[in-house]
């Protein structure tokens, strides 16, 4: 056994790890460009003048983008003029709710509000995968070692950093939403609930969640907690478009978003598409649609529905019930979104973090799993450049996460008498 000594220097070494991992980062991306981040920091711009019908009407995002390339040419920030050049027709496709959450960061200068959207984008990655961490039961050196992981060898992460999107600060939403579930009281469960609904209107990936954890209640009559969250699922997606409403004017907006997203065009594997209905169309000209969509769902109804049937609840029986739903309604996205951009991926954290608190032979599944999404081994030990390759490689490494999270689901491994973390046991105590 280690001694407590050297555990400690352990995680000094792995706290050491992480901290010069975070700063590498920081500053290979703070270089780049951020053609994502730049267009919340612009639609902010055009949102807070007030002078623009919509920001998604093609003929204005052609404007909107010809404007501010003429202020980039004439600016000093290489990294504006360079997100400029790239995005001389605006293609904004995020929600409003999203525009008007990251309105703050447009009141600067670009580089100023892009050097504070990657700072605080790091910080939520940090918190969030340290928190998921303490719910499933890791110890602090395992969470620092995973952190170390993520910040060294995660290909999605860097991806988030390098465009400036906000898959790190997604999951920090996850995270909280876990960490509220977990808690007592029905304030609190209220909370989450709302936390949910806010991080869905924020970016509709999580839109599987929601329905998945009604289903789960349903399924263990757990009627207190179904009203409780319910409500503020509501109260969240409802606050979250009024909030929308204010800062662009009108609810018009989220029809105009609507009317955006149904006529985008498709993305080429190619392109950076690592989804499994573009790999299906580019290899063997399937059209899957919605089929993924309904037989992912589907198969996570199946094992909630198998759970309560093969294992009822007992107090050392399981990994918290909310945050398992949760992976799962993070891989239904990531399995049968027809658009997966490579920072998309860092919703599979919450499932591979999951599994690795489970104490059985999954764990080491998990880690194959979580090695398959990282991309960085399979590119770096395998020498995999070819895109439908690394799509294929990806794709692998998330229906194997989702399998091994449907098994946790309708079968969870016994966990040993007082393993179980103190957040999973309070869960039960609403």
């Amino acid at each position: 056994m280690v001694s407590s000594p050297s555990r400690h220097a352990i995680i000094i070494l792995a706290a050491l790890l992480v901290t010069v991992g975070t700063v590498r980062d920081w500053r290979t991306w703070r270089h780049s460009a951020g053609i994502d981040f730049y267009q919340y920091w612009v639609v902010g711009k055009v949102v807070a003048r007030g002078d623009i019908p919509s920001v998604y009407d093609h003929d204005t995002r052609a404007a909107i983008g010809q404007e501010f390339l003429r202020h980039a040419l004439a600016g000093p920030s290489p990294r504006q003029r360079a997100a400029a050049n790239f995005r001389n027709v605006l293609e904004p496709m995020s929600t409003p709710f999203l525009f008007a959450a990251l309105t703050p960061f447009a009141l600067g200068d670009y580089d100023t509000s892009f050097d504070a959207f990657l700072a605080v984008s790091l910080g939520a990655l940090l918190l969030g995968v340290f928190a998921l961490g303490r719910v499933v039961g890791l110890a602090p050196l395992e969470r620092v070692l995973v952190l170390a992981f993520v910040v060294f060898a995660f290909e999605p992460v860097a991806a988030d950093l390098r465009v400036g999107n906000v898959g790190q600060l997604h999951l920090g939403m996850v995270a909280l939403y876990v960490w509220l579930s977990t808690g007592q009281g029905t304030a609190r469960q209220v909370v989450a609930g709302a936390v949910l609904g806010a991080a869905t209107a924020f970016k509709p990936s999580l839109a599987a969640v929601g329905p998945l954890l009604l289903a789960s209640w349903g399924f263990d009559r757990d009627w207190r907690r179904m009203a409780a969250q319910g409500s503020g699922l509501v109260a969240g997606g409802i606050g979250a478009i009024l909030v929308s409403a204010a800062v662009f004017g009108s609810l018009g907006a989220w029809s105009d978003w609507l009317t955006a997203v149904r006529t985008m065009p498709p993305m080429a594997i190619e392109a950076g598409n690592v989804s499994a209905v573009a790999l299906a169309e580019r290899s063997w000209g399937i059209r899957l649609g919605p089929l993924l969509t309904i037989v992912s769902a589907l198969a996570v109804v199946v094992a909630l529905w198998l759970r309560r049937r093969l294992a009822p609840p007992s107090p050392n029986r399981a990994l918290p019930l909310d945050l398992t739903v949760v992976a799962a309604g993070c891989l239904v996205f990531l399995i049968s979104s027809p658009l997966v951009w490579l920072h998309y991926l860092i919703l599979a954290l919450p499932a591979a973090l999951l599994l690795l608190g489970a104490e059985s032979r999954r764990q080491w599944l998990a880690v194959a799993g979580l090695a398959a999404v990282a991309i960085t081994p399979a590119g770096e030990l395998l020498g995999v450049r070819d895109p439908i390759a690394g799509a294929s490689i990806v794709l692998a490494g998330v229906v194997a996460l989702f399998g091994l999270v449907l098994a946790e689901i309708a079968a969870p491994v016994p966990r040993e008498s007082g393993s179980e973390p103190p957040d999973a046991a309070a869960s039960r105590a609403v």
